[in-house]
C-alpha cells in the first residue's frame, strides 16, 4: 500500500507543508515593546521594537503581561522548513468557521512537528542498542523507527532526488493557523490511511510510552494470532493513495 496520499481539501493530521516556521524560546526571554522613538522623516516609516531583557529589565517594563493569557510579545529562535501538521480535523473546522465569522485568527495555533532530511544525522553517528549493547546506526535506528521521539518518511513522491526525512516529535509546536491557511495549496502530500495510524501510535509511544498496533500480533503467552483493529475516530480516509 503506498506510504502517501494526494491531500483532500481540508487541512488534517498528516498533511505535509513545505514552509511552516517552528519556534523556541531559550533563556533570557527578551520582551519586545513598540519604541517610542520617532526616526527622521527621510528614513521612512519604520516599525521600531525596544528589546528588554528579563529578569534584569522587568522594572523597565511597565505592565507586563507575560502570565495573562494574551502574553507578550517576544523573541524567539525561529526555524522554517517542512513540517508535518498533527491538529485534529474537529479543531480545524472549529477554528475555520470562527475565522470566517469574525475575519480574525486571534491567537488560534495549530499543532506541527519540524521534519528534516535523514541526511542531517552524520553518517557515522551511533546509539548503543539497550538490549544487545551494541553501538547501531543513528540512520538506521530512525529508518526503522526504532526510536519513540521520530517518525520515519520516505522519499516524498514526485520528488526529484530519494531524499528520506523523518519527523522529529521533540519539537512539536503550536503554530498561528494563517500560516497552515495560507499555505494549504502547497501542501506536498498527506499520509495514506496505514502510515497515518502508523504516525498515531509512534505519537502515542512517545507521549506514554505505550504502543498501539493496527494489525494482527502474535499473544505472548500461547503464540496465537490476535487481531486488532483500533481506529482513531475522525481519520481521514477520503485521501487517494499516492499511486
Amino acid at each position: 500500500m503506498p506510504f502517501y496520499a494526494h491531500p483532500t481539501a481540508p487541512i488534517s493530521p498528516g498533511d505535509i507543508f513545505p514552509s511552516i516556521p517552528i519556534s523556541i524560546s531559550v533563556p533570557p526571554i527578551k520582551v519586545a515593546r513598540k519604541s517610542k522613538y520617532s526616526p527622521p522623516a527621510r528614513v521612512g516609516p519604520q516599525d521600531l521594537r525596544r528589546i528588554y531583557t528579563l529578569p534584569a529589565d522587568a522594572d523597565k517594563v511597565p505592565d507586563l503581561h507575560l502570565e495573562a493569557k494574551g502574553g507578550e510579545e517576544t523573541l524567539a529562535t525561529t526555524r522554517i522548513g517542512l513540517a508535518m501538521f498533527l491538529s485534529w480535523g474537529s479543531q480545524v473546522e472549529a477554528d475555520e468557521r470562527d475565522l470566517a465569522e469574525t475575519g480574525k485568527a486571534k491567537m488560534k495555533g495549530w499543532l506541527a512537528a519540524p521534519i528534516y532530511s535523514l541526511q542531517n544525522i552524520p553518517e557515522n553517528a551511533s546509539i548503543e542498542d539497550p538490549d544487545t549493547h551494541v553501538q547501531i546506526s543513528m540512520r538506521h535506528v530512525v529508518r526503522e523507527n526504532l526510536s519513540n521521539n521520530y517518525f520515519y518518511l520516505p522519499p516524498f513522491p514526485g520528488a526529484s532526488d530519494s531524499r528520506e526525512y523523518y519527523v522529529d516529535f521533540r519539537k512539536i509546536s503550536a503554530v498561528g493557523i494563517r500560516f497552515f491557511i495560507d499555505n494549504k495549496g502547497a501542501r506536498i502530500a498527506t499520509l495514506a490511511e496505514e502510515s497515518l495510524n502508523l504516525l498515531f501510535s509512534r505519537l502515542m509511544w512517545f507521549f506514554t510510552r505505550a504502543e498501539y498496533f493496527f494489525q494482527t500480533i502474535q499473544c505472548g503467552g500461547c503464540g496465537k494470532p490476535v487481531p486488532v483493529d483500533i481506529r482513531f475516530e475522525g481519520q481521514n480516509f477520503d485521501a487517494e493513495p499516492w499511486g
